[in-house]
């Protein structure tokens, strides 16, 4: 009887799902992931659901009913407790023991945790206990009308002994897929911007994405990355901002997430599936402490953790977008919004579209000394640009690099802001820029505040910045007369700042500054350790005083962008790793219309057309490395990787460039790209708000655009 009462009730609920449509019967299985969350804040325009005992949570919309989920599943039980406890759960914490030098891993399930949640009316408190680590720590969540904001106060952190905590990882499977169940990708602040498809990639891809934002941390590191090739454009990608996304294209749900505070020691990392799951998860791990090689000899070390943990507020948004927001432009146009409500504002009336560049001098060895072998003198240099202009070059960004006494790399870290003699004097230089200026152009001597001439005396406590093993930071440069160069404290580079004001402040030059905006580093003084964040606050005082000098900042962190005027080698590549789908103009579509920025030079890219269209598709203006001299006469300088420069050479290019792009630029000039769109492979669409609509076809073949027709290798303008 109760068998046959059974058998009814299965037939009766199959009988039931038939009749509902399909979306009804989706509810049901959406519900059963909602096992064990509760309502706990809501507005007009979201509702937050969150587990007290795993700190999961959904993010729902009011109006649709779509929900975002911030963990997973494990039906099958293919992944061990340690990534399953990674899935389920809001949190992770990584330490080091006495036992391991290795950082184990915690979170909601793994460990047993006491969570004490309290919530609230427009989120939750939960405060998490390690009892027998000693580990604590409160997690804070917030809703409002655009999405939620997850924090850990600094003052929260709390370890055991023998226990360090070295990471922390906050909603790490927020919006995460399985395989190709959902169609769509994830979002990586790699270059400009790159997507990693959610598709399923048959076990192809075995490694994850994984950077760390602002580059690598020179403090911890053996040796800092060569300079060798400096003036090339294919050295590995950095992250320039802290961002990161999902798009779920199918659902039309997606979200933009970005690092507000403790990103100086944070990575980025995606994982597309394959790699070590079947799932595409993208989150941030926050450090607190890193490893390093202690040296116990000349030539040998052991790994170890920093004694003092560097303990912060940590906050990670996550802003939910929908319908026609959710994919990469429209997150985009909200990191754009971030931008402008943390104060960058519009840096109007620039005007300015190609860059020209000119390296005056650098140092090389002769049997009598060092001395300038030199590039280009200042009267030359203002004889090219007369030249230029008076062929029609329109209001030029010049950029003098190598003007300092000794030349360029003699002169790093000397704190001698004189003229180089052989190139001419302070009047030959006044000249020159008024030549600049001349037609509303802009004038800008460049000057690394950053690096340090090691053939000079240097006070090595102050001066000198070092390793958190003590050890003098230098990078090797590959070239010759310096095969390395030391980096300074920021102390050290906040007096040369001051001290090039007082000197040259009166001349009302720009200033362009190399090295500073794209290094950070953790570092010992005196005993002590100083962290990336301090290292930054020491940088931003340094540009602080330059005073109301107009300032350039070569591919500089964004901590730093709302203290230039204008952004020198916005990346237009990535580093190109074989999962990503598609490299897009993330930074430029919330960038344009803001700050006016430049591509790196072109004189040094393989393929110059395919470069031009970047540049088009990017709106990033054009860049030129000049000199009057065959670049030979740098061959036994710092700078023998100038290997093409000869304004002789680059005359005709410069000129066809500079107009063919002056036409496009002065069309959307102040105007934001409001859209981006990949129309097949190699062929590309970008809107303007002002109704403009460039085409690009990097193909070989002709591309039909509705009615309009794009031809191969080159692009289209037209007027929406």
């Amino acid at each position: 009887m109760r068998a046959k009462q059974s058998l009814n009730m299965l037939c009766l609920l199959a009988a039931l799902l038939l009749a509902l449509p399909l979306s009804a019967a989706s509810a049901v299985d959406v519900d059963e992931r909602m096992a064990g969350h509760q309502l706990v804040a809501e507005n007009s325009a979201l509702r937050l659901y969150a587990d007290p005992a795993t700190l999961s949570i959904v993010l729902e919309e009011t109006a649709g009913g779509r929900r975002l989920y911030s963990t997973q599943k494990d039906e099958q039980g293919r992944i061990n407790q340690s990534w399953k406890g990674l899935m389920q759960s809001g949190f992770a914490v990584e330490y080091f023991n006495d036992r391991t030098p290795t950082p184990q891993r915690i979170d909601a399930i793994n460990g047993k945790p006491e969570i004490a949640f309290t919530a609230l009316a427009d989120g939750f408190d939960a405060q998490v206990h390690y009892a027998e680590l000693g580990i604590s720590l409160l997690l804070q969540m917030r809703l409002d009308a655009g999405g939620i904001r997850v924090s850990v106060p600094a003052d929260s952190l709390k370890e055991g002994e023998g226990v360090r905590l070295s990471g922390l990882y906050l909603y790490p499977f927020m919006g995460a897929t399985k395989l190709g169940e959902t169609e769509g990708y994830m979002l990586v602040p790699e270059g400009s911007g790159a997507l990693i498809s959610l598709k399923n990639n048959q076990g192809k891809y075995k490694t994850p994405y994984q950077k760390r934002v602002y580059g690598d941390n020179l403090g911890t590191r053996k040796q800092s990355v060569a300079l060798a090739g400096k003036w090339l454009p294919r050295e590995p990608a950095k992250i320039l901002a802290p961002f990161f996304g999902m798009a779920h294209t199918d659902r039309e749900l997606a979200y933009l997430a970005y690092v507000e505070e403790g990103q100086f020691n944070a990575d980025i990392l995606a994982y597309p599936n394959g790699a070590i799951t079947e799932y595409n998860w993208i989150a941030a791990r926050f450090i607190y402490r890193e490893q390093y090689n202690m040296p116990t000899t000349r030539t040998r070390g052991i790994l170890t953790s920093e004694k003092t943990p560097y303990f912060r507020v940590i906050s990670l948004r996550f802003e939910l977008l929908l319908d026609e927001e959710a994919d990469y432009t429209g997150m985009a146009r909200a990191y754009r919004d971030h931008l402008i409500n943390r104060g960058l504002t519009p840096k109007e009336g620039l005007g300015l579209y190609t860059r020209v560049d000119f390296l005056g001098a650098d140092t090389q060895k002769t049997l009598l000394g060092d001395t300038a072998a030199v590039a280009t003198t200042f009267s030359e240099a203002g004889d090219i640009l007369a030249q230029l202009k008076a062929n029609g070059l329109k209001a030029p960004l010049v950029i003098f690099k190598g003007w300092q006494t000794g030349g360029l790399s003699k002169n790093l870290g000397s704190g001698d802001f004189a003229p180089e003699g052989k190139l001419g004097g302070m009047g030959d230089l006044r000249k020159l820029a008024a030549t600049a200026r001349d037609g509303g152009g802009a004038f800008f001597l460049e000057q690394d505040f950053l690096h340090a001439n090691p053939t000079r005396r240097y006070n090595t406590n102050r001066d000198l910045a070092k390793s958190v093993s003590q050890a003098i930071m230098f990078t090797q440069t590959g070239n010759t007369p310096y095969d390395s160069l030391y980096y300074l404290t920021p102390g050290r580079a906040y007096d040369l700042a001051a001290r090039y004001q007082a000197v040259l402040g009166k001349e009302k030059f720009g200033v362009s500054v190399d090295a500073l905006p794209n290094t950070l580093f953790s570092y010992d003084q005196y005993g002590a350790v100083h962290s990336r964040g301090e290292a930054a606050d020491g940088f931003l005082k340094a540009l602080g005083a330059l005073g109301g000098a107009a300032v350039a900042l070569d591919q500089p962190f964004d901590y730093l962008w709302d203290r230039m005027d204008v952004l020198l080698d916005l990346p237009l590549y990535t580093s190109n790793y074989n999962f990503f789908q598609a490299e897009v103009p993330f930074l430029p579509i919330a960038l344009h219309g803001l700050l006016p920025y430049y591509a790196g030079y072109m004189n040094f890219e393989p393929n110059n057309r395919e470069f031009f269209l970047k540049m088009m598709e990017y709106g990033a203006y054009p860049s030129f490395l000049l000199t009057t001299r065959s670049p030979a006469v740098l061959k036994n300088t710092n700078s023998s990787d100038v290997y093409s420069s000869q304004f002789s050479v680059y005359h005709q290019t410069i000129l066809a460039y500079a107009a063919e792009l002056y036409d496009f630029f002065s069309r959307v000039e102040g105007a934001q790209i409001f859209g981006h769109s990949i129309l097949a492979p190699g062929v590309v669409s970008v809107s303007y708000d002002n109704g403009l609509m460039l085409f690009v076809n990097y193909g070989e073949e002709a591309y039909q655009a509705g009615d309009a027709v794009i031809p191969a290798r080159s692009y289209l303008v037209i007027e929406e």
